[in-house]
């Protein structure tokens, strides 16, 4: 708990994802992860949390997630690095 109504699962060579609307009509997010393992369960824990506060504004919302599988290489220049790391997220998403 709590159980998705709808889960979409997208994948690629570049990226993967889940979405997961709770009722039929559903808002919500969707959010960069770093966390390749386990994006999932942190997606259905922000969904939880969506719900518990806003059971009376939106009582069925929606949440997704997604990790970068190929993150650019390091440089050793962190600013480089951390750009490098955004646009791949962007061009992703």
């Amino acid at each position: 708990s709590p159980r998705p109504r709808f889960e979409i699962y997208v994948y690629s060579p570049r990226v993967e994802g889940v979405h997961m609307r709770f009722g039929m009509v559903a808002r919500g997010g969707l959010r960069w992860s770093d966390r390749k393992e386990d994006f999932r369960t942190e997606v259905l824990g922000l969904a939880k949390a969506q719900a518990v506060k806003n059971a009376v504004i939106v009582p069925a919302g929606a949440k997704g997630g997604f990790v970068v599988k190929r993150p650019p290489a390091p440089t050793g220049d962190p600013a480089a690095d951390r750009d490098a790391q955004r646009a791949e997220g962007i061009r992703c998403y």
